[in-house]
């Protein structure tokens, strides 16, 4: 998932969450609900409303409807988009927003336990020195499928609306504000891969991996 924000007034943000799910793993949720903390002591929350949801599935087209999502068994994606105003104020050095669900996938596998963690997401947003900024967003749907020992050259499409400077590196996952997810043995949030080859470019953002 991702979450973005855009000023629509000097202390009002339209927050906008994509989130993925795999149609074979769990629901996704009929809202978002959004808590945002700044360190200057503000908070607020907002209940996000799905816009729209649709399949994303990485298929040839005549096997879509053969998908997890229409009954079928051929691996299937969709994409959920929600939406909602806030306002934070006063504006603060830093303001988090977050979103959080339980449970993962219990078919992922570079995770201990996947079913009993948390999704957990998060962006921060510096409005001490701009008061009305706005997020990156990604244009890449998060869900390639890779051939087996070829290279992959995989970019996240990161655009900059207001033209700032954007540095990339790889973060751990949290399952909520303060703890972080347990990598299974053999990875970590710098080699979550097959293979513990992955490099990340930090400044276009291009991941690079052979998976094995």
């Amino acid at each position: 998932g991702d979450i973005s924000y855009t000023c629509v007034g000097q202390d009002s943000f339209l927050i906008t969450v994509n989130l993925f799910r795999d149609c074979a793993g769990i629901g996704a949720p009929a809202t978002a609900a959004m808590n945002f903390t700044s360190t200057c002591g503000g908070s607020a929350t907002a209940q996000l409303v799905k816009q729209n949801s649709f399949e994303i599935s990485q298929l040839c087209p005549a096997q879509i409807p053969n998908s997890t999502c229409n009954g079928g068994n051929w691996p299937g994606m969709e994409q959920h988009t929600y939406t909602g105003i806030v306002v934070l104020s006063p504006p603060c050095n830093t303001w988090t927003m977050s979103w959080s669900s339980c449970c993962r996938n219990d078919q992922i596998t570079n995770l201990t336990n996947p079913n009993s963690l948390s999704t957990y997401l998060y962006t921060t947003m510096y409005s001490g020195v701009d008061s009305c900024n706005n997020s990156p967003t990604f244009t890449s749907l998060p869900i390639p499928y890779v051939c087996l020992n070829q290279v992959v050259n995989y970019n996240f499409g990161v655009v900059e609306p207001d033209g700032d400077s954007i540095v990339y590196f790889m973060s751990p996952g949290f399952e909520d504000a303060t703890t972080l997810i347990p990598y299974a043995a053999g990875y970590t949030f710098n080699q979550p891969l097959p293979g513990g080859n992955a490099v990340l470019n930090t400044f276009n953002g291009q991941l690079t991996f052979t998976p094995t």
